[in-house]
């Protein structure tokens, strides 16, 4: 098929198309039918594997992609920090985690 002839970049983006079946792109393939039968049954695989529709996997892998590409990029700042410069609310926090949290925090009075 022609797309064997594209870059990898390409072939990925073709892949997707045709498995959400996006048909502007499979139209413009011009993919013999018996192929397209085949790609179908695929779909229909994978669809029933991952028991979702195409289109939610692909969203889903999307948002999985996004989220590491976020906590790849994204450092926390660590808890010494925030004691040192945000004392309450570090204060708040450690309750909040803390199994005692509720009768520590009913004792305590913000005026």
């Amino acid at each position: 098929a022609a797309i064997h002839d594209m870059s990898e970049n390409e072939q990925r983006w073709y892949a997707i198309k045709i498995f959400e079946r996006d048909e502007k792109v499979i139209e413009k393939l011009n993919l013999d039918s018996k192929i397209l039968e085949h790609i179908e049954s695929d779909i229909k695989a994978a669809e029933e594997e991952l028991d979702d529709d195409a289109e939610s996997i692909i969203t889903n892998e999307r948002y999985e992609y996004i989220s590491k590409v976020i906590e790849k990029s994204y450092k926390k700042k660590s808890k010494k920090f925030l004691h040192k410069n945000y004392p309450l609310w570090t204060f708040s926090i450690s309750l909040a985690e803390s199994k005692t949290s509720s009768t520590v925090m009913s004792r305590i009075h913000l005026k």
